[in-house]
């Protein structure tokens, strides 16, 4: 059973609140242009944010950086209950910047650090601040898009300051079996375009080829076949929007050898042909090449 509690946007912001009582996991891996945070009201998840998998409970924050590959699957209970934000770049920029022009905002996003514990009187303050945020989208009161707004820069200055704490910070899982996934995730999002096989990616490893496949989609949710296609999307949505190739070398350079597939992979993962897709973004854009 799934239960939409909210779902609402203002510019530069979309918010969604969720109750899923029953076993949910997201159907493929996915990645965004945008920012996200999550922060779970209830239960228990895994969370696999790039190469590195967490183990999130009550109360934790999630961050998850533009284009990191993520995927969140079953912990040990079926029950959560989650607040989902995405936030424009743009929108981060304007909300945390400095004097000197850097980007405060960055630092809970980056790959170190994924996740943040909170304790109880922090997790009252986000709690209070979400429901803030909910409560002005819902009412549209005159002026509510900038009180919305002014929310979320106090939420942001929150985790940057809270960043800035070693102990807050919920480390990634270290098993041996999860370094060994982390290792093979780093070396696919660095070399996607020229893996020829599972064969040979075990055999780099050292690893027998079933055994790995079997703890890639334990820890990570996904096969490995679905994470080298994940990061060869990522390169070939980057291609298509800022260069002029053809759609058959941007196939190419992005490591799917056949055109026809890249086809199929691209319209599964984002509803559009590849020149679909760049068409649509760049009537928006305005872009010219």
């Amino acid at each position: 059973m799934e239960k939409l509690l909210f779902q609402g946007k203002i510019p530069d912001l979309s918010v969604e609140q969720i109750l899923r009582d029953g076993s949910f996991n997201m159907t493929r891996q996915h990645f965004h242009s945008s920012y996200e945070i999550y922060y779970l009201l209830e239960g228990e998840r895994n969370y696999f944010i790039k190469s590195k998998a967490y183990r999130v409970g009550r109360g934790n924050l999630v961050f998850i950086g533009c284009g990191q590959i993520h995927k969140t699957t079953v912990a040990h209970s079926d029950r959560h209950e989650r607040i989902l934000l995405e936030v424009s770049e743009s929108l981060i920029h304007r909300l945390v910047q400095d004097p000197e022009g850097e980007t405060l905002g960055h630092g809970p996003f980056s790959s170190r650090s994924g996740v943040l514990e909170l304790t109880g009187t922090e997790q009252e303050w986000v709690e209070a601040a979400l429901f803030r945020m909910i409560e002005e989208i819902r009412e549209k009161q005159p002026a509510y898009v900038q009180a919305a707004t002014a929310v979320l820069q106090q939420l942001l200055i929150f985790i940057m300051r809270k960043d800035r704490s070693a102990e807050s910070k919920s480390p990634a899982i270290h098993s041996a079996k999860h370094q060994k996934v982390n290792e093979v995730a780093n070396y696919i999002g660095m070399n996607y375009s020229d893996i020829p096989s599972l064969d040979a990616l075990s055999e780099r490893f050292y690893i027998s080829k079933y055994y790995l496949c079997r703890i890639f989609k334990e820890v990570t949710g996904m096969t490995i076949s679905q994470y080298i296609n994940a990061n060869r999307l990522k390169a070939a949505e980057k291609m298509l929007l800022e260069s002029s190739e053809s759609i058959i070398r941007i196939a190419a350079l992005s490591g799917f050898g056949n055109v026809t597939y890249f086809d199929k992979v691209f319209r599964e993962s984002l509803g559009l042909s590849p020149a679909q897709y760049r068409k649509f973004n760049r009537n928006l854009s305005g872009q010219q090449f």
